[in-house]
């Protein structure tokens, strides 16, 4: 079975854990699925640039415990658009198949003795070493972690970039520009 065919047949939910990723995502991912709706046919295109882009978004969020610092991170591929046999195309729906709707993969990272031993391991009590954690101490850590699902998850004509949020000043007030830095390409 194709990795394709996998996919479609394991119906992908929006949002999932690099864990639960045990497929390979090739270009094609999600292009060519046909659905019916309304007794009109669909199939679904891509239309936007080549290579396909896998974002990486990095959060922060600051705890109440005095000075921590934690990073998140999530891979995401934008949803495809739907094309009728007339050639209109159109955003998808809900009776679209899931697997051509974008997909969010949150990043983990294996729990570690330094963390069992912080704050007298309270913060993570009953945890076992190797169990995964959706946080990381610094952005190195996620954009690696992300890079090594890209390698190891895609497969043919993509590229992982990275979005930096950036402030501009405009007529109204402040803006926000998205620069990106492509930190890993695939052929």
């Amino acid at each position: 079975m194709s990795p394709i065919d996998r996919i479609n047949s394991m119906g992908i939910m929006f949002n999932i854990t690099d864990n639960e990723l045990d497929y390979t995502l090739s270009n094609e991912h999600g292009i060519g699925l046909r659905y019916t709706k309304d007794e009109e046919e669909y199939v679904t295109v891509y239309e936007g640039e080549n290579p396909r882009r896998v974002m990486l978004d990095i959060t922060t969020w600051k705890g109440v415990t005095q000075g921590a610092l934690h990073y998140y991170g999530e891979l995401r591929i934008p949803s495809l658009k739907a094309e009728t046999t007339a050639g209109k195309r159109v955003y998808l729906d809900n009776n679209a198949p899931q697997q051509s709707r974008g997909l969010k993969i949150q990043l983990t990272r294996p729990i570690r003795k330094r963390d069992l031993l912080i704050d007298r391991g309270e913060r993570f009590k009953g945890a076992q070493l190797g169990e995964k954690i959706k946080n990381f101490d610094t952005k190195r850590e996620v954009e690696a972690a992300a890079v090594k699902i890209f390698k190891k998850h895609f497969s043919g004509n993509w590229h992982l970039v990275k979005l930096n949020p950036q402030t501009s000043s405009s007529i109204n007030g402040v803006a926000l520009e998205n620069s990106e830095d492509v930190l890993c390409e695939l052929s």
